[in-house]
């Protein structure tokens, strides 16, 4: 989803990735001021997925770019709320993807998550493009908000890079936990979401 609508394209590329062996994460890029609830948008970007036969393993919520929100944290909150409670409903990990510094403008750097072990995907580059990469390690992380103890999932140290005509972020993420069991079980004959990092 971007923009408060459902991005077309997203589940073309996840097909496009399964057939190629490769693993794919999706996220949500919310129009938190537009007049549709975060359940909702939520809603809207998970039967777009289903709809094309794709296993919804877990979505992400990117929660950045801090003058697309309301100014109300509280309110902000409460539509991120809405949309893990969605995910919950529907048997979805549900991540974050933000930084310090979006989490603090965006949600007045709120701790209400802790009880909720949400998994974070952080991004931290200069600016876009390969000379504004940050280092390929971990070692840049402050824990913030709602993970002050947790250790990050992911980190995007390298933002709107091109790679085979293709637009990328580069990521660097710690070993999946895989869950044997689920893999083992689950029926891969179809494009999984969620399948690279949790």
């Amino acid at each position: 989803m971007d923009g408060g609508s459902v991005d077309i394209y997203g589940t073309k590329n996840i097909i496009t990735a399964y057939e190629a062996g490769l693993s794919t994460e999706v996220y949500i890029n919310p129009a938190p001021q537009s007049n549709k609830l975060g359940d909702t948008q939520f809603d809207e970007a998970y039967k777009q997925l289903t709809n094309a036969h794709i296993h919804v393993r877990s979505i992400w919520l990117k929660v950045t770019k801090p003058l697309l929100w309301h100014q109300n944290v509280s309110y902000n909150v409460n539509f991120i709320r809405d949309m893990l409670n969605r995910a919950q409903s529907y048997n979805v990990n549900f991540g974050i993807y933000t930084n310090w510094y979006d989490w603090d403008q965006i949600t007045g750097s709120t701790t209400v998550f802790q009880q909720d072990n949400l998994p974070l995907w952080y991004w931290n580059a200069q600016g876009f493009g390969p000379n504004a990469e940050s280092l390929y390690h971990f070692g840049d992380f402050t824990q913030f908000g709602s993970w002050s103890w947790q250790i990050p999932k992911a980190k995007s140290f390298g933002l709107v890079e091109w790679s085979c005509s293709a637009v990328i972020s580069k990521i660097l993420y710690t070993l999946p936990f895989y869950d044997s069991e689920f893999l083992r079980n689950k029926n891969l004959t179809q494009p999984l979401a969620g399948s690279a990092i949790i």
